[in-house]
């Protein structure tokens, strides 16, 4: 199965911080999100997102596509 978890985080209708199970890092799109990207990437918050692919995603993804 291909899947994408993509986890987005918005403050006041402006997305400031994603993370993708593709690219398996976390993308800031503000000065603020761009700081707090480079340091969740370095304390392996990337790789804890990437078990929601496994823990959540996958589960979930039979069950909803059928």
């Amino acid at each position: 199965q291909d899947l994408e978890f993509i986890g987005r985080y918005i403050f006041n209708k402006l997305e400031y911080l994603r993370y993708n199970s593709t690219l398996n890092k976390v993308i800031g799109y503000t000065d603020h999100g761009v700081k707090n990207a480079e340091r969740l990437n370095q304390d392996g918050e990337a790789d804890r997102q990437h078990t929601n692919l496994d823990a959540y995603c996958r589960p979930n993804a039979e069950s909803s596509f059928n």
